[in-house]
């Protein structure tokens, strides 16, 4: 081989890898995004002569699209547009039929990744849709059930109100029940429970006394 160094590494080949005619140290022939070997003989050799990265075709894709994904791509405006004037220009020049090869296959492969990349806008558009219904959806039934808990308590308040009025109403005609009202009151404060001081005071009134008379 040339110079009898490694293809890969650009090290001397042993006496022995020179003898097989070998064109890199067997240690070499391995996926560098992996690791593991030794890669295809035809695939690596291919590689090599075409000047693509070495490896295995998968390692190479899924590092290909880590990349895309953190790390900034340097793509300059100028660049694009700079494509744009030549993929104008090989209309109006006869250009070089290496030159036409070269960008023919990257044009083939924006051309994919144009119509991949409608295909995941459109998906994404549909699922932004579906998540902003639901998120509608969402919003919608907290404010029915935030106005549906603001007219129960707004009812409730107008139901104690009323009960008071009444209460108040019902002791101006016998001062016997305010009189009631403030013995339980007193029990509570001092306690107990309402139902037992309700009960107590019940009690008091059936034996006959007078709760004006009782000193609290």
């Amino acid at each position: 081989m040339t110079d009898n160094r490694c293809l890969l590494c650009g090290e001397e080949l042993s006496a022995d890898e020179i003898s097989r005619h070998r064109a890199w140290h067997e240690a070499c022939n391995k996926c560098p995004v992996c690791s593991h070997g030794p890669l295809d003989e035809d695939m690596l050799i291919k590689q090599l002569a075409t000047g693509s990265p070495i490896g295995h075709t998968g390692c190479l894709e899924s590092l290909a699209m880590r990349d895309l994904k953190d790390k900034t791509i340097q793509m300059r405006l100028e660049q694009i547009e700079s494509l744009n004037r030549e993929l104008t220009t090989q209309w109006k020049v006869e250009p070089l039929l290496e030159d036409t090869e070269k960008l023919y296959k990257v044009l083939i492969r924006l051309q994919e990744a144009a119509a991949n990349a409608s295909i995941i806008l459109g998906r994404t558009k549909e699922k932004i849709m579906v998540r902003e219904a639901s998120d509608y959806r969402t919003k919608t039934k907290a404010e029915r059930e935030q106005e549906k808990e603001t007219a129960r308590v707004s009812a409730q308040v107008e139901i104690d109100k009323s009960k008071r009025q009444a209460e108040l109403a019902a002791e101006r005609l016998d001062p016997a029940i305010k009189l009631r009202r403030k013995a339980i009151e007193g029990w509570v404060k001092s306690g107990m429970t309402l139902l037992d001081a309700e009960n107590m005071v019940d009690g008091w009134l059936a034996k006959g006394h007078n709760l004006g008379e009782k000193k609290q």
